[in-house]
């Protein structure tokens, strides 16, 4: 596989979250700590959590329910583009 990749190495999730979190920086403090949240569940149980259908239930996960997410995160809109936007960083 590392050949077809271009030889590239394979990077491990655990890597690739932590070079994130150093890139999520610019975030508020609760936006942050919630994208520190999506990145523990993708290093657990893999990329399938960094889908957009996902995320709905890793906010009632974190937060009881979408309603107290929204109170915290903001936006439904405003927390998809957050979401989304930062998953380029891994």
């Amino acid at each position: 596989l590392s050949y077809i990749a271009y030889h590239k190495d394979i990077v491990p999730r655990l890597k690739r979250a932590s070079k994130a979190k150093i890139k999520i920086s610019h975030y508020d403090n609760a936006k942050q700590d919630f994208l520190n949240f999506v990145l523990k569940q993708y290093v657990d149980n893999g990329i399938k959590e960094l889908d957009d259908k996902r995320l709905s239930k890793l906010i009632e996960s974190k937060y009881n329910s979408l309603n107290d997410g929204k109170q915290v995160l903001g936006s439904i809109g405003e927390i998809r583009s957050t979401f989304i936007g930062f998953q380029k960083h891994l």
